[in-house]
């Protein structure tokens, strides 16, 4: 009589060095994705640099109310606002006043005209997008600038016209 028997097949145990590489892999992939992540991050950043200029300008160009309201940080995330010359140093830094400030430039006709954007970092990363371009202003000056912008809310933090 024959009798069954159950033969079970155990997995040989793997070699050190293939659990050595499983873990190698996985953090290959870790940093992988973390770059990729750090990519996506700096191009939605970079966009929401060029889209807050682009829209401050936009907006003082068809002489929109409340720019600073709209744009500009506040409170403590707020750095400066100037344009050389009628608005440097300690005036550049009072965000207080810039309401009015903008105002007047408003009721001046002020236009600005971005020819060109130049996004140059980001620091730290995913946080603040600063920038410089190149513009002409309503009395066809050439004009050039930097700024920067809080990757997170798209609002300006620094502004600084006619003397990067």
């Amino acid at each position: 009589m024959l009798v069954a028997t159950e033969t079970r097949r155990s997995n040989p145990p793997r070699p050190r060095f293939a659990r050595i590489r499983s873990v190698a892999g996985a953090i290959a992939l870790i940093a992988v994705s973390g770059s990729l992540i750090a990519t996506l991050i700096q191009t939605d950043c970079e966009a929401v640099t060029r889209q807050a200029l682009l829209g401050y300008t936009d907006a003082l160009n068809s002489g929109e109310p409340m720019l600073a309201e709209q744009f500009l940080a506040d409170g403590g995330s707020f750095s400066w606002y100037s344009e050389n010359p009628s608005r440097v140093g300690a005036e550049a830094r009072d965000r207080e006043s810039l309401d009015d400030y903008l105002s007047s430039r408003v009721d001046q006709h002020a236009r600005l005209r971005v020819l060109f954007f130049d996004f140059n970092a980001e620091a730290p990363v995913g946080v603040l997008g600063q920038f410089g371009f190149y513009a002409i202003n309503e009395s066809r000056d050439f004009m050039t600038g930097k700024g920067a912008v809080s990757c997170e809310t798209g609002q300006l933090t620094v502004l600084s016209i006619g003397g990067a």
